[in-house]
């Protein structure tokens, strides 16, 4: 019998390269003892080649001691497609809901949300094989409605006409030629 590595999965994945995901679940797991064993969000995400990936993130809305915004402050913010520095006001462990306002729940995390993750390849700290580590989350693409997707020039609204300079400022008056006094 031939035993392989199972976590071969990942081979075909370059650092840093942006892979567009969907969320295939999420749920509140308890944190390894080595990790401080605080609750973490554990996330499994699809990417379009069909590669799943989990990452787990802690339940923080802060900055990273490395210097950049928490990993859940990144995909959140990706989510909203907002700028991933903007701030959090809070996160709901219960629903998996968030608010910027401090008020109004903005969003929900959720199954099948899409969106674009980088991260590197590193050893397992096993050592069976090499694992990928999401490091940022970034919005997904925006896809077009069909309807604007399949529109061609023909079926497309004119432009609008341009007025020329003249229709503009107006045509010179020969007495504004003759003028040439700097107005005060």
């Amino acid at each position: 019998m031939r035993i392989t590595p199972t976590d071969t999965q990942v081979d075909h994945l370059k650092d840093w390269e942006p892979y567009v995901a969907q969320i295939r679940d999420c749920a509140l797991v308890e944190g390894a003892a080595q990790y401080g064993g605080e609750p973490r969000l554990e996330v499994r995400l699809l990417l379009e080649d069909g590669t799943v990936i989990k990452d787990w993130m802690s339940l923080r809305l802060g900055q990273r001691q490395g210097g950049g915004v928490s990993k859940l402050r990144s995909l959140l913010n990706a989510l909203a497609r907002r700028p991933e520095s903007t701030r959090i006001e809070w996160f709901d462990t219960e629903d998996l809901s968030w608010s910027y306002d401090g008020q109004a729940v903005h969003g929900l995390l959720r199954q099948g949300q899409r969106v674009v993750l980088r991260g590197r390849r590193e050893e397992r700290p096993d050592g069976e094989g090499s694992r990928f580590r999401v490091v940022t989350y970034q919005p997904a693409p925006v896809s077009r409605p069909a309807a604007q997707a399949s529109a061609t020039p023909a079926t497309a609204a004119p432009p609008a006409a341009i007025p020329s300079r003249a229709e503009l400022v107006g045509e010179p008056s020969p007495q504004a030629e003759e003028d040439d006094s700097i107005p005060f």
